[in-house]
Parts: structure tokens; C-alpha cells; sequence
């Protein structure tokens, strides 16, 4: 059986160390599985000190490069990296224009990691008005962004704002990378323009651990301490993946928001028993709850061994089950197990179509 792979296609500068651009673009294609193919923009001498010189390829030669690659084997996705100039910015958008590629996306590189400005002073705006627009994405990371907006971002609470603004009234999606931030957790948020929704669920995810990690160091019980640090464990790996590979928040955002907060609830009901710990009722109620602490567990441990393996489990009709059983014994009535299903599956054909479940870009 012939193999199908994704077509993805990288224009930008080189990079001779490998760490950045044309190079480093071929290398994450190739590690997700697609076939990469380039147009290089500007010839650039550098490594991880500094930035030397740059040596800017003709702009026709430049366009040329990305016919003679569209025009024949095609591609699924497109993503820009370093764009030099205003002259350069405007023909690659002319170019992608008249082909038919929704999946288009920029990474606004401005500033090296060396610090050094990559992007002529007058293109920027040109960037903003014109091609930002056009794309269905947009990668910035902190300096990129602080750029773009004309100001400051203090910190990693003012991201998901941040991300907002960066849309430009929802006209392009944003993935804003946390990296150059001080603070003592970084968390990347991504704004989905398609959905208007900004994806925080790793950053919601560690800070209910945290909260039941507290709540549990409440109850003197080794058992259900025990339960709470498998649990701890299984999300720390879930949310790790979830760093690694964001397109699956889709499907693990009812996953994540339903069994925490049941969690913390049960804890919490846990810890008003302490008071009455030797009647019988007492006795039964924390048998109740150790149950349904023990089921959270499972499905912690199921979902990250399956993510383990690059699969998702549904594990609907089991929060359905723990709902119920809640419900019955009276420990909690809230969160409610989801009664829908989140959106449908996306289309195959679609690289993108997982980040994008809900919605179509105008």
C-alpha cells in the first residue's frame, strides 16, 4: 500500500548551525511524519552567540522557488519564517495567494535568540497589515510579540490578553510561546480565532493539582494519599504531552476539566468528615469516596499509558458512571459529566483541523 504523507513546505532563512530556519524546519517536519520541502529567502551567517551577516536571495528567486514547488508536488501546509523586507513580505503573500493552501502559517521572526534584529525596521507594519492577516496562524514568542504590540508584557498572567490582542479582531489564530517570561511556571497559550477560545487547560490542569495537593495533605489517610499521588503523576505526564502536542486539547479538555474538579470536591468532602471520623455513617462515606478516588486514578492511568502509546482514550461513558454514582451517595452534584460530545472529528485531509474542531475561518 502506497504511504501518504502531509506536504509541508518552509520558507525562511538558513540557519548553519541547524538550531533555527530552513534547517530546523526539515528536521521537525520530518520528525512529524511530513514531507518537507523549501524556498530560502536569505542565506544567514550565524550560530547560538550571534548573528554575522545576512545575505538576502533576489525576490524573484525567492518566488520562483515557491512555484516550482507548488506547481508540482503541492502542499498541505505552508509555514513563513523570516521575511527580511517589505518587498519580500508582499511577493510571498502574492505568490501563496493564488494557490489554494488554508494552512498557512508565520512565525513573525524579528529578533534572534542572540538578540540581534532579523527584520528591517519599515517591514514591520507590513508585516502586521499584510500578511498577518492572510495567515491562519501566527508563532510569536515574547520579544516577537512585545513588537508587534508596541509595549511591554509583564508576565505569563497577562498572556491569554496578550494572544487576544495579537489576533487582530480575530482575523489569525495565535500560539504565544512563554519562553522569555520570568516567571516561575511558563505555560504557552494558544487563541483559537476560529472558536474565540484561549486554550489554558495545562496551565487550569497544574494549578488544580496543586489545590488538591493541598487539600489531601489535610487528611491524615495513607490510602488516599496514595490514590492522590498516582493521580498527581498521571496528569504531570498528561500535561506534558500536552506541551509536546497541543492539537490534542481538543480532545482532553472534558477529560481535564471534569475529573480535577470532581477530585477536589471529594477531597474537600473528605475533610468535613475528620470532625465525626468514628460513626459508622462517617466510616461508609469515606469507603464512598476512596471508590470514587480510585476510579479518578484509573482513568488518570489509563489516558496517559494510552497517550503514552500516541492514542486518546473517550473515557465519556466512565464519567457518566462517576457522575451517577456521586449523584446517588450525595457527595457531589457538580461538575456534571458532559452530555455532549466535543465537536465532531476533524477531517483527515486537514493537518490543522484538530487545533481547529469548531468553526471555519472567515
Amino acid at each position: 500500500m502506497k504511504k501518504h504523507y502531509k506536504r509541508a513546505l518552509t520558507i525562511a532563512g538558513s540557519d548553519p548551525s541547524g538550531g533555527a530556519g530552513i534547517q530546523a524546519d526539515l528536521k521537525t517536519f520530518s520528525a512529524c511524519g511530513c514531507y518537507g520541502m523549501s524556498a530560502i529567502v536569505a542565506v544567514v551567517d550565524e550560530n547560538t552567540v550571534g548573528v554575522t551577516g545576512v545575505h538576502p536571495v533576489p525576490v524573484d528567486f525567492v518566488t520562483g522557488q515557491i512555484r516550482s514547488v507548488l506547481d508540482d508536488i503541492g502542499a498541505d501546509a505552508v509555514k513563513i519564517g523570516m521575511l527580511h523586507s517589505s518587498e519580500l513580505i508582499r511577493a510571498v503573500r502574492q505568490t501563496l495567494a493564488a494557490y489554494d493552501i488554508r494552512n498557512v502559517v508565520l512565525d513573525p521572526v524579528m529578533v534572534a535568540t542572540s538578540g540581534d534584529r532579523l527584520l528591517q525596521e519599515e517591514a514591520i507594519a507590513t508585516l502586521k497589515e499584510e500578511l498577518i492577516p492572510f495567515v491562519r496562524v501566527i508563532t510569536p514568542n515574547i520579544p516577537e510579540a512585545e513588537i508587534l504590540l508596541g509595549r511591554k508584557i509583564a508576565g505569563q498572567e497577562e498572556l491569554p490578553q496578550v494572544a487576544r490582542e495579537l489576533s487582530l479582531g480575530r482575523k489569525v489564530s495565535v500560539l504565544l510561546k512563554a519562553g522569555h517570561l520570568h516567571d516561575a511556571e511558563l505555560i504557552d497559550v494558544f487563541y483559537n480565532a476560529e472558536t474565540d477560545e484561549a486554550s489554558e487547560i495545562i496551565r487550569e490542569g497544574r494549578a488544580a493539582m496543586r489545590r488538591i495537593r493541598h487539600a489531601n495533605d489535610l487528611i491524615p489517610d495513607p490510602a488516599l494519599s496514595a490514590q492522590i499521588d498516582s493521580i498527581e503523576n498521571s496528569c504531570g505526564q498528561i500535561l506534558s504531552v500536552l506541551e509536546q502536542r497541543p492539537q490534542l486539547l481538543s480532545q482532553l479538555r472534558t477529560f481535564l476539566r471534569y475529573y480535577l474538579p470532581t477530585t477536589l470536591r471529594l477531597l474537600e468532602a473528605r475533610a468535613k468528615l475528620e470532625n465525626d471520623a468514628g460513626s459508622p455513617k462517617a466510616r461508609e462515606v469515606r469507603a464512598r469516596i476512596s471508590q470514587a478516588v480510585g476510579e479518578i486514578d484509573k482513568a488518570f492511568r489509563k489516558q496517559a499509558e494510552a497517550l503514552d502509546e500516541y492514542r486518546f482514550i473517550d473515557l465519556e461513558s466512565e464519567m457518566d458512571v462517576l457522575a451517577d454514582m456521586l449523584k446517588s451517595d450525595g457527595l457531589t452534584a457538580e461538575p456534571d459529566a458532559p452530555a455532549a460530545k466535543e465537536a465532531e472529528a476533524p477531517q483527515e485531509d486537514d493537518p490543522f483541523a484538530s487545533l481547529f474542531a469548531k468553526g471555519e475561518k472567515k
